[in-house]
């Protein structure tokens, strides 16, 4: 099964300064690997053309999904958004999916009964990216109400450190969790 090479720049754009956006902070975060892995057997080409990259497509309808594309809409944003393409491993100057290989590609998920656990793995891994600050925040809060109000320093302090490691990269509870072994996020590596 041969599938499209995609992600290829010509030389004329490789010098180009590009702007980053969250769909590339996004992409960061999720440990695409394993998605790769479940989607390696999928081939979902119209007869005789070559099937557009499994995890590509795959990333593309998350788009779908996070932004309430149909597949027209979807098709439409690919062939014109920057960083739609660069989330998807588009280059800028290549050809993207038309609406019916999303059909196509929707419907080898369901008959490989991927389509659930595929989403069901990138939701876990971003929702763990967010739980230890989740927790503490919640601790903050819950502890202020119930045994002292000087515990609203916490969610205070957990906030205020969000925001310097969002703005340095340094983050106190990484350094503490790397020592445990815990290994790095993709923010702090």
């Amino acid at each position: 099964m041969a599938h499209r090479s995609i992600g290829q720049e010509r030389f004329g754009f490789a010098g180009r300064a590009r702007s980053t956006s969250s769909l590339d902070e996004l992409g960061k975060l999720i440990d695409w690997e394993p998605v790769s892995v479940l989607l390696a057997s999928l081939y979902s080409a119209n007869k005789g053309e070559p099937a557009w990259a499994p995890l590509a497509m795959f990333k593309a309808l998350l788009l779908s999904i996070w932004y309430d594309l149909s597949d027209v809409k979807l098709a439409e944003a690919l062939d014109d958004r920057a960083s739609f393409r660069r989330f998807c491993g588009f280059s800028g100057t290549e050809a993207t999916p038309e609406r019916t290989a999303f059909v196509r590609f929707r419907k080898e998920l369901v008959a490989h009964q991927l389509d659930r656990q595929l989403f069901t793995t990138v939701t876990a891994q971003l929702t763990s990216k967010a739980v230890f600050a989740g927790c503490v925040v919640l601790s903050g809060v819950i502890l202020s109400l119930t045994v002292h109000p000087w515990w609203i320093a916490l969610t205070a302090f957990a906030g205020l450190n969000m925001i310097q490691a969002s703005f340095t990269g340094f983050c106190p509870a990484a350094m503490i969790f790397k020592a445990f072994g815990v290994r790095p996020g993709t923010a702090f590596k």
